[in-house]
């Protein structure tokens, strides 16, 4: 949501993560990111990086970056290409077992730029680096499918636990941060952000 706008700072937060925690696996990354949003929007109501998050057999999934980071497939916006390449690149690390997945790791290729992060947005980034950064992939997958998280509301009500028992590991469901929104500050905080950023979006 909102790529065109967010690119620059998507990047930039990309670079942080990478600089911070080495080796930064892909599905460690994805599950960063989506730890941030949503404890950003628990806190103040707003997103940091604006994706959207499907509901996928390993957890929260933002759709589009994992297809482009993993991939290496470019979004077009109103016939422009956006592209993370400026900030960062994706190493493969063959798996030497057969039929293993092959290993994706985050490396930065420039410095980080703070200029679009505010100082609530570095401390709550620092945070979520602090608490996950010596967990692995795995424990970070289990930490988002416990009892009464978003993506466990969703595969409960949806009854995608038995479509992932299936060997599907992917659905179209997505994550709505608005159920969080619990309080009319934050309510008021999230639909300003969105709205003014749909302005900025029509205007690219």
């Amino acid at each position: 949501m909102f790529r065109p706008i967010t690119n620059h700072k998507l990047g930039n937060l990309l670079v942080y993560l990478a600089t911070k925690i080495q080796p930064l696996y892909l599905t460690k990354t994805l599950k960063l990111l989506y730890l941030i949003d949503e404890t950003s929007v628990r806190e103040i109501g707003v997103p940091v990086t604006w994706l959207d998050y499907q509901v996928w057999k390993l957890g929260p999934i933002p759709k589009e970056l994992f297809i482009e980071l993993r991939h290496n497939v470019k979004e077009f916006y109103q016939d422009k290409k956006i592209s993370l390449d400026d900030y960062v690149r994706v190493e493969k690390i063959p798996n030497p077992v057969k039929n293993q997945f092959d290993s994706y790791i985050i490396k930065p290729n420039t410095e980080f730029d703070d200029g679009e992060f505010n100082d609530y947005e570095i401390d709550l980034i620092d945070r979520i680096i602090a608490e996950n950064k010596n967990l692995s992939s795995v424990k970070l997958v289990e930490k988002l499918h416990e009892k009464g998280t978003l993506w466990h509301k969703v595969v409960s009500t949806q009854d995608l636990q038995r479509i992932f028992g299936l060997e599907q590991n992917r659905s179209n469901h997505t994550i709505d941060f608005t159920q969080l929104l619990v309080e009319d500050l934050k309510t008021l905080a999230y639909k300003s952000a969105y709205e003014a950023l749909t302005l900025e979006e029509d205007l690219f």
